[in-house]
């Protein structure tokens, strides 16, 4: 455990799984506890095992999906308030939407792995509650029992996890995938301050809700939303006010420019000889390479941004600290 990181993400490793290093919080204790103290000791239990294995694959889920196109993920973060998958997606909207995806994918084949027990249980409508938890039968009277019922928990507590985490609020994957999306249509930054405030939206619709059925559970879930949101929209400004919005270091500029004189029209006449083509053939690939080389960077910087604004900057390992002062040296322009 090393005492330099942040209170927030003070961490100790798990270990490395599938080229994964793997950290758990230390305040994931104190999560254990809430839940032992508002549920009981066995369901409380239970419900923080099931609910740690849930978030573990979600988490390796990014990962996996990241690796499967073209991009790369190496360390999880296991927290009180969900897992953190540091991963960095290939430059290409496939690769973003689906690393993006496979984690509530891996939610949604638990849940249909645990179907069955559900459904022969009876308590499909209560697994199917958003916010309370079926009433399972924990003891260990009769071993089957037992099992079923934590078929049953498996299958409520990760289908509450895929709908929270398909809502279209940032940090959640939801909030990133209306990001990807709105980046298809709109200039970077207009696209993540447009889905940051639609998510600022819901999370307000959410507390609102939870007043009116006096939930306090959905009106907790609902500010602490907020708070993510407004802390990622204050990033997001600082970030603008200083021309760093996509990478802040001119990288899209360039990289239009670089798209730009591709496609423009060759003058038709006169005919370049069989070296001049020779010669503009090679520097087109030249700025190809530039520009997709570019992009790759371009892609990473903005991981590790999403990594410091998530968990703050000592929780970047000195090769990533390196690489950012690299990318910094070689993309700012010279009037910054």
């Amino acid at each position: 455990m090393d005492i330099r990181q942040s209170p927030l993400i003070l961490s100790i490793p798990l270990g490395r799984w599938f080229g994964v290093d793997v950290r758990m919080s230390v305040w994931f204790v104190g999560l254990v506890l809430i839940f032992c103290l508002r549920l009981g000791g066995a369901l409380g239990l239970a419900v923080s095992a099931i609910l740690f294995l849930s978030i573990l694959a979600h988490e390796f889920a990014h990962v996996f999906g990241a690796r499967a196109t073209g991009g790369e993920g190496n360390e999880i973060l296991m927290w009180p308030l969900g897992g953190l998958a540091f991963v960095s997606p290939a430059p290409s909207f496939y690769s973003e939407f689906w690393t993006t995806l496979a984690g509530p994918l891996s939610n949604a084949a638990i849940c249909l792995i645990c179907a069955p027990a559900v459904a022969s249980s009876g308590m499909l409508m209560q697994s199917l509650h958003p916010i309370m938890l079926p009433n399972v039968d924990l003891s260990l009277s009769t071993p089957a029992i037992f099992l079923n019922s934590i078929f049953v928990l498996a299958f409520s507590i990760n289908f509450k996890l895929l709908i929270l985490n398909l809502l279209p609020i940032y940090p959640l994957d939801g909030g990133q995938i209306a990001f990807y999306i709105a980046k298809l249509h709109w200039e970077r930054g207009v696209a993540r301050l447009g889905t940051l405030y639609l998510g600022a939206v819901i999370t307000i619709i959410l507390a609102l809700a939870g007043m009116l059925t006096k939930s306090t559970d959905l009106v907790f879930i609902g500010f602490l939303l907020m708070v993510f949101v407004l802390q990622a929209h204050m990033t997001t400004v600082f970030a603008q006010r200083f021309g760093e919005v996509g990478l802040g270091y001119g990288l899209e500029d360039e990289g239009e420019s670089y798209l730009n004189y591709l496609d423009e029209d060759e003058d038709p006449t006169p005919r370049p000889g069989p070296l001049q083509r020779w010669k503009a053939h090679r520097r087109e690939k030249r700025l190809e390479r530039e520009a997709q080389q570019q992009a790759e960077t371009s892609q990473r910087v903005d991981a590790l941004l999403e990594k410091i604004n998530l968990s703050g900057f000592n929780s970047l390992t000195d090769a990533e600290k390196k690489f950012l002062q690299q990318a910094s040296s070689k993309y700012r322009s010279p009037s910054e």
